[in-house]
């Protein structure tokens, strides 16, 4: 008999560190929900070149529940008007390129890939 694991409506803190100057230190936390694929009809190729739709950006803007995020030293709530103001902004920033890699992902790929997961969402 399979047994189904339970799936958290918020994920831990996730750390993604961009390849910017816009933010010191260059690295956002978030904790998320998840999101199902299913709902997104325009479905990206994995970062190759792909434009992400207002819808997309609008279901990550929704996925973020909770933020470390400061300007000028000071923390920003994770209100829906910030991240509209923000997070907006970050989602097409490139994430720092891992070992290997010649170039890092788009900070929206990156999200995606993760609110996307489920395995993120699987409480132990």
């Amino acid at each position: 008999m399979a047994n189904i694991k339970k799936i958290e409506p918020l994920s831990e803190w996730v750390a993604f560190e961009l390849d910017t100057t816009v933010l010191n230190p260059p690295i956002v936390r978030l904790k998320v929900s998840p999101i199902d694929l299913g709902e997104i009809k325009d479905l990206v190729d994995g970062g190759k070149g792909t434009k992400f739709s207002m819808v997309e950006k609008e279901l990550l803007i929704e996925a973020v529940k909770e933020w470390d995020v400061s300007l000028d030293g000071v923390a920003l709530e994770c209100s829906n008007e910030n991240k509209r103001k923000y997070l907006w902004l970050l989602l097409g920033l490139p994430v720092k390129a891992k070992e290997g890699e010649k170039a890092g992902q788009v900070f929206a790929h990156e999200l995606l890939a993760y609110v996307s997961d489920l395995e993120n969402f699987v409480k132990n």
